[in-house]
């Protein structure tokens, strides 16, 4: 699992947001190397992040949510 499976996931779905959780099902890998992978696309400017504000019950989180973007070259 890397970076390139990711990207690869994101670029076909350019118009979709994600999280975290939801990339990690759909790639069929765990959350934690996701996290890590995203953080490395994050530096690099491959994947755009927004902060959603998620409420739970009385708590309001914000989540982060991925989208791709092309590189910067």
């Amino acid at each position: 699992m890397g970076q390139q499976e990711i990207t690869k996931f994101l670029s076909k779905n350019k118009t979709k947001w994600f999280t975290n959780l939801q990339l990690s099902k759909a790639i069929k890998v765990s959350h934690t190397s996701t996290n890590t992978c995203l953080a490395r696309l994050r530096k690099y400017n491959e994947v755009k992040v927004k902060q959603v504000k998620v409420k739970q019950g009385f708590i309001t989180k914000e989540i982060p949510h991925y989208q791709y973007t092309k590189p910067n070259k």
